[in-house]
C-alpha cells in the first residue's frame, strides 16, 4: 500500500504541475518581496522556526514545510493589506512580522483537540520566553492563533492591525487547502495515518465539500479576491486524481 500511495503522490503532482500557479504570487509580488526579507532577515524568526520543529516533525500534514509557508504567505497578504491602509513602510513591516510569527507557531498543537485555543496558549509561552516583543504584539499574535481554524466562531478585531494579523493568517493557512492539500498535506496525512484505500476514497467526496466549502470564508480583501481560486485550482486537481483512482486503482478497494 506505501508504493500504491507514493505512485498516487507522484501522479497528483505531475497533475499540479499542469495547473497556473494561482495569481495571487505575481500579483503581490512586490508584497512577496517584503514578507521574504522580513523572514529572512529578522532573528526571532529564525528561533521560532527551531522551536517549530520540536513540535511539527510528525504533524498530520502540517509540519515545517506548512508553518513556513502559511508564514510567507500571511506575511505577503499582511503586507499587501498594510500598504493599501496606507501603513509606513516600517508600520508594514512590523505587521508583516506579527502576522509571520503567527505564521509559524499557528499548528504548535495540531494534534490536540481545539489546536487553535491550545495553540494560542503554547504561542503565547514561546513569545514570552524567546522573544522581545511586548505584551501587546504577542496579544495579536496569540487572538490570531486563537481564531485561525475554519467553521468555528470568530471573534472580529476591532483594530485594524489586529484585523490584518489575524485575516492573513487564516487567508494564508486556508490557502494550503487549494494545490498544496494534493501535492503535499494529503500525503504527509497518509504516511501517519496509513489507511486503506478504500477509506480515502470513501472520505474523499465529502473532503471535497469540506474544502470547497472554505471559498465564502476568507477574511482580508486579498484573501476575498484571490483566495477561491487557491480552492479551485485544488478542487480540480482532485477531481483528476479521484478518476485516475477509481479508473486505474480500483482493485485495491
Amino acid at each position: 500500500m506505501k508504493q500504491i500511495y507514493a505512485d498516487l503522490r507522484d501522479v497528483a503532482r505531475e497533475i499540479a504541475a499542469g495547473y497556473p500557479e494561482p495569481d495571487f504570487y505575481s500579483v503581490f509580488s512586490a508584497s512577496a518581496g517584503i514578507s521574504m526579507d522580513v523572514f529572512e532577515t529578522t532573528p526571532l524568526l529564525s528561533v521560532l522556526q527551531e522551536t517549530v520543529r520540536q513540535y511539527t516533525n510528525d504533524n498530520l500534514g502540517h509540519g515545517m514545510g506548512h508553518a513556513r509557508k502559511v508564514a510567507l504567505d500571511a506575511g505577503t497578504i499582511a503586507a499587501a493589506e498594510a500598504l493599501a491602509a496606507d501603513y509606513s513602510s516600517r508600520q508594514a513591516r512590523q505587521v508583516v512580522l506579527l502576522a509571520q510569527c503567527a505564521g509559524l507557531l499557528h499548528d504548535m498543537e495540531r494534534r490536540h483537540k481545539d489546536h487553535a485555543v491550545k495553540g494560542a496558549k503554547t504561542a503565547r509561552q514561546t513569545l514570552n520566553r524567546e522573544s522581545r516583543l511586548n505584551g501587546a504584539e504577542i496579544d495579536i499574535i496569540a487572538f490570531a492563533i486563537r481564531n485561525h481554524e475554519a467553521f468555528k466562531p470568530v471573534t472580529t478585531p476591532r483594530a485594524m492591525n489586529v484585523y490584518i494579523i489575524s485575516g492573513s493568517l487564516y487567508d494564508a493557512d486556508k490557502f494550503r487547502w487549494g494545490p498544496d492539500n494534493f501535492t503535499h498535506t494529503l500525503w504527509q496525512m497518509i504516511e501517519t495515518l496509513q489507511p486503506p484505500l478504500s477509506t480515502l476514497v470513501q472520505h474523499y467526496p465529502g473532503a471535497m465539500d469540506h474544502i470547497a466549502a472554505i471559498k465564502p470564508t476568507f477574511r482580508t480583501e486579498v484573501g476575498r479576491v484571490y483566495g477561491p481560486q487557491f480552492i479551485d485550482i485544488g478542487l480540480a486537481i482532485g477531481r483528476e486524481l479521484l478518476e485516475i483512482i477509481q479508473t486505474q486503482y480500483a482493485e485495491y478497494f
